[in-house]
This record gives C-alpha cells, structure tokens and sequence, in this order.
C-alpha cells in the first residue's frame, strides 16, 4: 500500500510539474526574439499532438492535458488582467472576456459531471432520474426514449448496432461502444477528451461543443485585444458603437519583456484557436450527419442517420 500511494504521489507530481515547466519554458524561450517564437510555436503543435496520440494508443489516463488545460486558462486570465495595457482596453471587452471563461468553465464542468451517466454500468433509473431533476434536461428524457425506440423498431439499424461487447462481455445498447481508458462501455461515446479526462458520450456531448465554442470565442477575444493593445491597431467596422481593431505593425513588440509576453501570448492563444476550429468543425459536420466520432473512426454510418435529416439530427443532439 505504501509503495502505491508513493507511486500515485510521484504521478501526480509529474502531471503537474510536466505542463506547467512546459508551458512556462516555451513562453518564455518564445520571448527572446521572433526567430525562437517562430521556431517554438512550429514544433508546440507537433509535441502536444504526438504525446497525445501516444496517451491515445496506450488508453492511459493521465491529468497532464487536464492541468495543461487549467494552466494555460490561468495563464491567460494573468496576462489579460496584469500585463495587456488596460487603459487601452474598454470596461465592456473585459466584461465580455470574463464571461466567455467564466462561460466555459461551466459548460466544461457539465461537461465532467455528466460524464458518469455514459457509463453503461449505471443504472437506467439512476441515469433517468438524475435527468428529470434537472428542469433543463427534462425534455431530453422523453427524446432519448423516442430515439430509442426508434433504433429498436429500425430492422437495419438494430442489425448493425445491437452488439455484444467483447472485453466486458455483455450485450449493449445501439451506439455504444467501449473505452479502454474508463474501462467502461460509453453510451453514445464519441470520444475520450484527455483535456477534461473524461469520455464525450450522450450525456454530456452538448456540453462539451458548448465549451468548446466559447472558449475558442474567449481565445479569439484575447488574442485580439492583445495585439491591438500592444500592436499599432487599424479599425475594420463597427458593431453597437464598439470599433473592431486588428493588429498593423508587431515589429518592436520585442523590445520590452511585458509587450513580449503579451504577444507570445496572442499567437500561443491563436494556435489553440486553430486547433478548437478544426475540432468545432469536424463536430459540427458529423452531428449533422447523426453520427459520432468514434463511429466516423471505424467508418460506421448509421443506415437511417441521413433520413433523420439535419434539422432531426441536430435536434436528437440538443435533446430540445
């Protein structure tokens, strides 16, 4: 027992000290010219994507994206509200940007809570009753039923998704698949979110597009405000008598290590930008399809999915 808890205390150290010494490291290496911004935030991308997939392919669960996603979050918050020149920014691009992340936080937190009702092994009257006690999701259960119903009475459907899994060894639902990382079968699993250590499956998968829309906005947000506050800014149009700035001339942004960090700071929130862009996308394209990614991965389409329609298909997902 005393060599588990000292190997579980060394993990959580190594969770921890991993993204932040890496966080910090490439920010700081990244202020010294553009040169090194250039280089760092060309290889970033390529670490966090290949340690990603390799955790992926080894089905481990670890916290070190969790904590990579807290820290970044906190280290934006400390660039936008202690080095960003506020006497540059407006009271009402603060508000807005504390309310996408506070937005986010949210939406993500539903999205880890609600993680637990995908899991097979729950019980239907447990999943069903903690769903009729939030008045939110109240419609959903009737919805989810109707789905049901509908995969039931569908002969080609039942055909191809009734199936039995073979590592838990039990019949499943339709659209439910196992994931090796929870050692449990997700009910509508789409995938298993490293960054929020948890799997995306029917309970929370709204939540989780929900979070990721906002923190791209947020992302966005502060990436614009930072280079127009630190770069010589040129209005484009107006929007309710607010003017939107985009960044001309960044050229003496390396003078001074605050300006440095600020804009190291954009271009790292712009690469994250991308990459939930991509995410928010692919999302978007299979929900209208009324399919999930891990069905789209073993190239599994739903025979009556297109029939449904997207109007039908987004509905299913919304639950409203």
């Amino acid at each position: 027992m005393k060599l588990l808890s000292e190997s579980k205390i060394k993990k959580n150290k190594f969770d921890v000290l991993l993204p932040l010494i890496f966080i910090l490291a490439t920010n700081f290496i990244a202020i010294v010219s553009l040169e090194f911004c250039i280089m760092i935030f060309l290889v970033f991308p390529v670490a966090i994507t290949s340690f990603y997939i390799y955790c992926a392919k080894k089905s481990s669960r670890t916290n070190v994206f969790f904590i990579f996603s807290l820290l970044s979050a906190i280290y934006f918050i400390c660039l936008f509200e202690f080095f960003v020149p506020l006497l540059e920014l407006l009271p009402q691009e603060n508000f807005v940007f504390v309310s996408l992340i506070t937005l986010t936080v949210i939406f993500f937190f539903k999205t880890y809570q609600h993680s637990s009702l995908n899991r097979l092994g729950a019980s239907s009257s447990t999943t069903s009753e903690s769903l009729k006690n939030n008045t939110n999701d109240s419609v959903s259960v009737s919805l989810i039923e109707a789905e049901e119903k509908q995969c039931d009475s569908d002969e080609d459907l039942d055909s191809e998704d009734k199936n039995s899994c073979s590592i838990c060894r039990k019949f499943i639902p339709a659209r439910t698949f196992h994931c090796n990382s929870c050692k449990s079968c997700i009910i509508g699993r789409d995938h298993h979110n490293y960054f929020l250590n948890c799997c995306i499956g029917r309970f929370n998968h709204k939540y989780f597009l929900f979070g990721c829309i906002s923190s791209f906005s947020a992302l966005l947000l502060f990436a614009n405000l930072s280079l127009t506050s630190i770069c010589h800014p040129f209005p484009v149009f107006k929007i309710f008598g607010v003017m939107f700035l985009l960044p001309d001339d960044c050229t003496d942004v390396f003078r001074e290590t605050e300006i440095a960090l600020c804009f190291v700071g954009a271009i790292y929130a712009i690469e994250l930008a991308i990459a939930l862009f991509i995410v928010i996308i692919h999302q978007f394209v299979l929900i209208s399809k009324g399919m999930t990614s891990h069905e789209f991965w073993i190239h599994k389409e739903r025979v009556n999915s297109r029939k449904y329609g997207i109007w039908r298909n987004w509905k299913n997902f919304c639950y409203i």
